[in-house]
């Protein structure tokens, strides 16, 4: 056992050497050398990555001109100048102050000369270039991803099907970051595409010169440095559907007309739009707001819950079985469908009957159709008979702030007119990214958990005549009211 005096005289050593900076004491973090990671490879570098500060520094000339950059040095200056894509960053050692493209901004670490060679804050520096930089702090890893290339936009056309107007815009790479929003005042539909170059046109502004009945021009420009516009101007109100090609390098935007090629065959009964939207007198007696013609074209995806050899929870009176979990649902997602056509929304099922669909199946669908919003119809059960009343399920997404409103502002709504339709306990709107639904579906989305079929006097309420009017109506209203709000906070 080593002696009190010589254990207290080595701690009185340390003390004082970190308090006169001689560098004895440092962390643990500062101590270890981070594993460097560029595109999902580790990248060898003859020297590693530091930790400054709490500030990874690392090698500027191997990680930038590995991403197809530059890096050069002025030693009079005792400057470093890298330039990837469009950006330049100017960094000077041992200053807190740098030049991105001649503009001053301010770094925690300045950049440093460590073994004759010039390291760079790695999360100023790559950010400010365009990549994206994640830190592992439990591993020591940083991951850099060089930025994405702009995709091309190769060609704008109109073509003209039976009773369809459609307007593409095609691309040279994947789609991955689009909004499609209409605004009044002129009526016009705006479509951007984010990471993206104009190369139709010669890459110049330009205007189609196409008109009929829906729209009198097509209209196209780089509207910013990263994003392509173009403009339908209506001749009418109406919002479009739009889609993405199957290969997702083309968008389409969707006009329907009341004109029909008698050459063509007729198209079978589509179940996606089988109810006419209600007048006025309809929609007032059922307490149902009409959708806003600019969200008419936001494809929302009803979801009936279990299916086929999936009964869901069940339901029992007197040992005897009431209801099958499966079944409500479905009765619920059929009414839902009617409700939400009836005030002029555009709709899609994941199931009309009796079937089973897997359950990654049902975001797919959703998915695969581009939609807008996917919704859940459910109801709960428990072990124990107490639990009773409803709630509502959401997962907050990056991409939902292009479609105008969000998952967490759907279930807050619905939750509300659940309440009041319905009567029940309000058990509230719960953040659950969990759900492989809310998880694996690209737009907003919820589940709804009406009732429990465990619950004795929640299970007489959902054999009642009203349940199934009353959860629907309560859904559509909730829905409703959001996309209607919506419309206005949406900015060209």
């Amino acid at each position: 056992m080593m002696k009190k005096g010589l254990l207290m005289t080595m701690i009185l050593t340390l003390v004082l050497a970190a308090v006169l900076g001689l560098g004895i004491v440092t962390s643990y973090a500062d101590a270890v050398n981070p594993t460097l990671v560029l595109d999902g490879q580790v990248l060898e570098t003859p020297d590693p990555p530091v930790i400054r500060s709490g500030r990874t520094l690392l090698p500027a000339k191997i990680l930038f001109e590995s991403m197809g950059g530059s890096v050069g040095w002025d030693g009079q200056l005792r400057q470093t100048t890298i330039t990837l894509g469009d950006t330049t960053v100017q960094l000077t050692i041992d200053s807190t102050t740098a030049l991105v493209n001649g503009e001053e901004k301010t770094l925690d670490v300045p950049a440093t000369i460590i073994n004759s060679r010039t390291y760079v804050p790695v999360n100023f520096a790559a950010t400010q270039l365009g990549c994206q930089v994640l830190w592992d702090g439990v591993n020591h890893i940083v991951t850099v991803n060089s930025p994405k290339k702009a995709i091309a936009i190769t060609n704008i056309q109109v073509m003209e099907a039976r009773s369809t107007v459609r307007v593409e815009l095609s691309s040279d790479g994947v789609v991955e970051n689009y909004r499609v929003v209409a605004f009044e005042n002129p009526d016009r539909i705006v479509i951007d595409v984010r990471g993206a170059k104009l190369q139709f046109n010669g890459g110049t502004a330009g205007g189609l010169g196409i008109s009929n009945d829906i729209f009198s021009n097509v209209r196209f420009s780089q509207f910013d440095a990263d994003t392509v516009r173009a403009v339908v101007d209506l001749s009418v109100q109406q919002a479009p559907q739009v889609s993405l090609s199957q290969d997702k390098m083309a968008i389409y935007i969707d006009f329907t007309t009341d004109e029909v090629n008698e050459a063509e065959e007729p198209a079978e009964d589509d179940p996606v739009n089988a109810v006419e939207p209600a007048d006025d007198a309809e929609l007032a007696a059922l307490g149902l707001p009409r959708l806003d013609w600019r969200m008419q074209g936001k494809l929302i995806v009803i979801d009936p819950g279990h299916g086929g050899i999936d009964s869901g929870s069940l339901g029992y009176i007197d040992g005897e079985l009431a209801l099958m979990e499966k079944d409500i649902n479905l009765q619920i997602g059929l009414r839902l469908n009617e409700l939400l056509q009836m005030a002029g929304a555009s709709t899609a099922m994941t199931r009309t009957e009796d079937v089973s669909v897997g359950l990654y199946d049902r975001p797919e669908i959703a998915n695969g159709l581009s939609a807008a919003l996917f919704v859940s119809c459910h109801n709960n059960s428990n072990d124990n008979a107490s639990p009773n009343g409803t709630e509502v399920h959401y997962s907050v997404k990056a991409s939902e702030a292009d479609q105008g409103f969000t998952s967490k502002a759907i279930a807050e709504s619905v939750m509300d007119e659940l309440e009041i339709s319905m009567g029940l306990l309000r058990r509230g709107a719960k953040n659950s990214p969990a759900y492989a639904v809310l998880r694996c579906t690209e737009m907003p989305a919820i589940i709804i958990e009406g009732a429990f079929l465990s619950n004795p006097s929640d299970l007489q309420y959902m054999l009642s005549d009203t349940y199934v009017e009353d959860y629907a109506l309560g859904v559509a209203r909730g829905i409703i009211k959001v996309l209607n709000a919506a419309v206005d906070s949406q900015q060209e």
